[in-house]
């Protein structure tokens, strides 16, 4: 096999391996690589965040406090808890059942962890990476539009719950790989161009075994110069289920103090 030819088939080699996300593969030179970005795709995350109050608006979120109470399906046991999920950047500080001291998600600058009532457990590092704010939706796509290290890929045009939907998958590239557990899959209603649902893999405490986990957004509501869904229902592995949440109060560009993320 001559130099060229192997170079070639390590090219194709690696590009099955990304998948839907495109490379450039130059043989008489080095492999220079760039991620996917279809003009339909792009176009359809611009129109999702022109719906959802405009691209110069989202940009300029920096925080946001969301509270609300969740309703778990009746698979699930059915209790009812109140949550409080604190957002900053790269931050978060997702609260649950604050009225009984429930369990504690924190970002912790990097090192994130959740704390009960009893014990903190040290969560895997990409924690901070794919617990993004999705109840959010224009954070997420506002981030993904803006750094061009995200593939933005056209899949098709499918139904949601009954409706036409364009479906858009989203993914994170460092160097010439994909960020493991990045992949974000979002289907957006094909008149509106609002987001309908949310597919994205979340990892276990100790990382690397990943569940796949959905948000269907409900209920939009105008919130200052924003669109927010009021009501998020969340399934697992698109299976079952898991729990309704319904939010009562947005808060829009807090400030918090950033101890809020600290460790306890």
């Amino acid at each position: 096999m001559t130099k060229q030819s192997k170079k070639r088939s390590k090219c194709l080699t690696f590009a099955s391996a990304v998948l839907v996300f495109g490379m450039q593969c130059v043989a008489v030179s080095q492999t220079h690589f760039t991620p996917r970005r279809d003009q339909v795709a792009v176009q359809e995350v611009t129109n999702a965040l022109s719906a959802m109050g405009g691209v110069a608006a989202w940009s300029q979120m920096s925080a946001a406090i969301i509270t609300g109470t969740c309703t778990a399906s009746t698979e699930q046991g059915g209790a009812t808890a109140s949550f409080r999920w604190t957002t900053q950047g790269k931050e978060f500080r997702y609260e649950t059942d604050t009225n009984n001291n429930g369990p504690v998600y924190l970002s912790a600058h990097g090192k994130p962890y959740v704390t009960g009532a009893s014990n903190s457990v040290t969560l895997a590092p990409e924690y901070r990476l794919r617990m993004l704010p999705y109840h959010l939706p224009g954070i997420p796509l506002q981030t993904a539009f803006a750094n061009s290290d995200f593939g933005i890929v056209f899949i098709g045009k499918e139904t949601v719950d009954g409706s036409p939907a364009v479906h858009i998958r989203i993914a994170q590239f460092h160097s010439v790989a994909k960020v493991q557990g990045s992949q974000q899959d979002w289907w957006f209603d094909l008149s509106s161009h609002l987001p309908m649902r949310v597919k994205y893999l979340l990892p276990s405490q100790a990382g690397g075994i990943y569940a796949t986990l959905l948000w269907n957004f409900h209920g939009w509501s105008q919130q200052g110069s924003l669109l927010v869904p009021l009501e998020l229902v969340q399934t697992f592995n698109g299976e079952f289920t898991l729990q309704t949440c319904t939010v009562a109060g947005v808060e829009i560009n807090t400030n918090p103090d950033a101890s809020l993320f600290d460790a306890r």
